[in-house]
């Protein structure tokens, strides 16, 4: 549990709810090539539905098709694995840390 005065009590559960899903980086790694879901889909053989199945969660593409998918957006295979998940989250939080310190200093 993290205790803190000013963001109150955060438990691992709460960070694990912001880990990001296989769906939820794709869709952020799509956005950031500036690609739309049909565009993705077009390249790798799958319908806009399929697309927007898998950045939801309420599926995961085979994979081949996550090949095809990393191989477009000009990720690794790695870069969407679940081990990579926790640095993730570290990055995001540190992130966020540092915004809220500047924010912070700039009160003083």
């Amino acid at each position: 549990m993290v205790k803190n005065k000013k963001f109150g009590t955060k438990t691992l559960k709460y960070y694990q709810k912001e880990l990001p899903t296989l769906g939820k980086k794709i869709r952020e790694a799509r956005k950031a090539k500036h690609i739309t879901q049909s565009q993705l889909a077009k390249m790798i053989g799958l319908s806009d539905k399929s697309i927007s199945a898998i950045e939801v969660g309420r599926t995961e593409p085979s994979i081949t098709k996550m090949q095809a998918i990393a191989s477009v957006l000009g990720k690794s295979l790695n870069y969407f694995s679940t081990d990579q998940d926790r640095y993730y989250l570290l990055e995001k939080k540190i992130d966020q840390l540092i915004e809220e310190l500047l924010a912070f200093r700039g009160q003083i």
